[in-house]
């Protein structure tokens, strides 16, 4: 959180075993990307379904990433690029960037990292590379 905006969310212990049917979403109903978990025992299912052409305005770019192996240290950075907090992530964790603010990675051990985002990237227009400690207070 930075203020009242939320930046990122990280999700742990989804190897934990399944005790029951469930679906929690760790995001608002109004933000503009979702994070759930959707939980199923054995022989169950979900019903099929389509989800409709609904035209949406986003600002920003939001990312999930899967730490598919090894750990990182992700360090959360609010718009005015300001330091915000730290999370360190393992294998099986997802962490989700909202769209507001930045981030960046520190490698302590290899590691693999699968990136899910909006596109289309727009390549010298879609990020700002900043160094850390340039940002406000």
């Amino acid at each position: 959180m930075h203020g009242q905006t939320l930046l990122a969310v990280l999700l742990s212990g989804i190897d934990d075993p399944v005790t029951s049917d469930s679906t929690e979403f760790l995001t608002e109903d109004d933000a503009q990307f979702q994070l759930g978990v959707i939980t199923r025992l054995a022989d169950s299912e979900i019903v099929p379904h389509v989800h409709h052409p609904i035209e949406r305005h986003v600002v920003g770019t939001c990312e999930a990433l899967l730490v598919a192996c090894g750990s990182v240290d992700v360090d959360i950075y609010g718009p005015d690029k300001s330091f915000v907090e730290s999370m360190h992530a393992s294998s099986g964790d997802v962490i989700v960037f909202m769209g507001v603010g930045g981030h960046g990675f520190r490698f302590s051990e290899g590691c693999r990292l699968i990136e899910i985002k909006q596109g289309p990237y727009v390549e010298g227009i879609d990020k700002e590379k900043f160094h850390r400690g340039e940002g406000g207070a």
